[in-house]
């Protein structure tokens, strides 16, 4: 269920990125989001 749940705002805050640089920091903001909930 989680995981299912934190793809879905994965793929979210992918496509509202529209240039590289954006989708760059928004999949790291996303990295480090899932490493706070790992732990």
């Amino acid at each position: 269920m989680r995981k299912t749940r934190i793809v879905l705002l994965f793929f979210f805050t992918y496509n509202k990125a529209k240039d590289s640089e954006r989708r760059a920091g928004n999949t790291l903001l996303v990295v480090q989001w899932l490493t706070v909930i790992g732990k």
